[in-house]
């Protein structure tokens, strides 16, 4: 492992573990000892990382409330309250994403189809803008409040820099915000096709 102090190389591992189990660490070049989550946003932190991610990620997508998620870990032996998930999921939230992002980046097929669809929000309504590639693959998500041309364009500014490229072929419904978003965001060149409906 690279040394995080000061990107060496040239590191051994250690016989001794923290308390949480995690492998420990000396650096040859800058003298210093490390540990798997050293400089990392979870190091200090009393429980695992692990554990915090399963946690985030299992409030996010499938939508369980901060008491379910007490009553989940209870049942494996894991005293936590609902506070500290709050809290995890307000920090950690945006890293993962942050991750998910890097990780698609260059990954998605040349053909999009963009759509947007209405949901409610603490009883607000917001638009979900999304974007797949012809796979199937996300290529992104974007909330918003409002659904016209400058929020239409925002969200094919965000999909091009999170994976890094601009699509052939675009498929969209008759919103009327997609053609002008797209001549001024992906160009031209790029063939935008109405979905039949």
């Amino acid at each position: 492992m690279d040394c995080p102090h000061c990107s060496s190389a040239s590191t051994y591992q250690r016989a001794a573990t923290t308390k949480k189990g995690y492998k420990c660490y000396h650096c040859r070049n800058c003298g210093k000892f490390f540990n798997e989550r050293t400089l990392s946003p979870f190091n200090r932190l009393c429980h695992k990382t692990e554990l915090i991610f399963k946690a985030v990620l299992f409030r996010l997508p499938y939508k369980l409330s901060l008491r379910e998620l007490v009553e989940m870990f209870e049942t494996e032996g894991i005293t936590l309250s609902h506070e500290t998930i709050r809290l995890w999921e307000a920090k950690f939230a945006p890293l993962i994403e942050k991750e998910l992002k890097t990780e698609r980046k260059g990954t998605v097929s040349s053909s999009w189809h963009a759509d947007e669809t209405l949901i409610k929000i603490k009883k607000e309504w917001h638009y979900l803008y999304r974007a797949i590639d012809s796979r199937g693959q996300l290529v992104e998500p974007k909330l918003a409040r409002t659904r016209d041309l400058a929020t239409t364009t925002n969200f094919f500014k965000e999909a091009v820099e999170t994976v890094g490229q601009t699509p052939h072929k675009v498929t969209t419904d008759k919103e009327s915000s997609y053609p002008g978003a797209i001549e001024a965001t992906l160009g031209r060149k790029v063939e935008h096709q109405l979905l039949n409906t």
